[in-house]
């Protein structure tokens, strides 16, 4: 275990302090949020300093160097608080990555703040009239989605059955999403989407007392699912979410085709099976944001 003096030190010395809390942190378990934290306290307690300001203009200037050093070994994604859930919304080929964030009380919601759109697409977007609805609406899907799995206020909580394969399709539509806004081939995102819808699906009839075998003689049959959640579930919106999988492809006969969808029709593919999960959702809930956002 490191110990130093309280005394003046050199870069070195301070890097060789920090590289072994470092150390030390990611042998104990600690992800780069909590390393990122936990470092500069560290080091200033090997240091002898056991009383000092933690921020502000009090905070100590050796607090304020170690912090800076440290620092430079992340890049803010790596640090940063991150949101509740992601989406993805295509707009004239561009991949725009919508995002819940994470927030505490009564907030302001503006959906378009919640994208990664530069202020000139933003304007485009909205200019026409069409999109912007289209914009609005999977962003409404991402949110409820997200509500549902973090009990916003004004969502019902679905069934104790239904919430661990909500937990899975929302790990695969995020990776979707993550996946059709990275600079890589988006049609990677086909079958994470479709597995995510799938899930949804069959999440809702878990709350509804079927079984796994049940669930798994559905095999990959999405319009099998929606007819069994529509039977169950009396405010499904089964005409949207069949309207939906009409245009999706088989996940298995997509999965092996050498033949794929372009990249507008891999961005319609993502937002379907967002549309069908958050349709899922708002069905198990009865909330939707819809409702409370304002034209202005």
């Amino acid at each position: 275990m490191w110990t130093l003096k309280m005394q003046e030190l050199d870069d070195q010395e301070i890097w060789d302090l920090i590289l072994a809390i470092e150390d030390e942190l990611l042998a104990d378990g600690l992800d780069p949020k909590q390393r990122h934290l936990h470092v500069p306290f560290k080091a200033m307690e090997r240091l002898g300093h056991t009383s000092f300001a933690l921020s502000g203009p009090q905070a100590p200037a050796l607090l304020r160097r170690i912090r800076a050093m440290h620092q430079t070994l992340y890049r803010t994604k790596d640090v940063a608080v991150g949101g509740l859930h992601g989406g993805a919304f295509m707009f004239r080929g561009i991949a725009v990555a919508i995002r819940v964030p994470l927030f505490f009380g009564t907030v302001q919601i503006r959906p378009l703040d919640c994208s990664d759109l530069s202020p000139r697409q933003r304007e485009w977007l909205t200019s026409d009239p069409e999109q912007a609805e289209a914009y609005l609406s999977t962003f409404c899907d991402v949110f409820d989605f997200s509500a549902c799995l973090n009990s916003f206020d004004g969502y019902g909580k679905p069934p104790d059955g239904a919430l661990h394969m909500l937990g899975l399709a929302a790990f695969q539509l995020q990776g979707a999403a993550a996946t059709l806004c990275a600079a890589y081939d988006e049609r990677g995102a086909i079958q994470s989407s479709l597995l995510g819808a799938e899930l949804a699906l069959k999440a809702a009839l878990a709350g509804t007392g079927s079984s796994e075998e049940d669930l798994k003689g559905y095999r990959h049959d999405l319009r099998r699912l929606a007819k069994a959640v529509d039977d169950a579930c009396s405010e499904f919106e089964a005409s949207s979410v069949t309207a939906e999988i009409r245009m999706l492809p088989k996940m298995v006969d997509n999965r092996y085709s050498a033949k794929q969808p372009s990249r507008m029709e891999t961005g319609n593919i993502v937002m379907a099976c967002q549309h069908i999960a958050s349709a899922v959702v708002r069905a198990l809930t009865g909330g939707t944001i819809r409702t409370k956002l304002r034209s202005d």
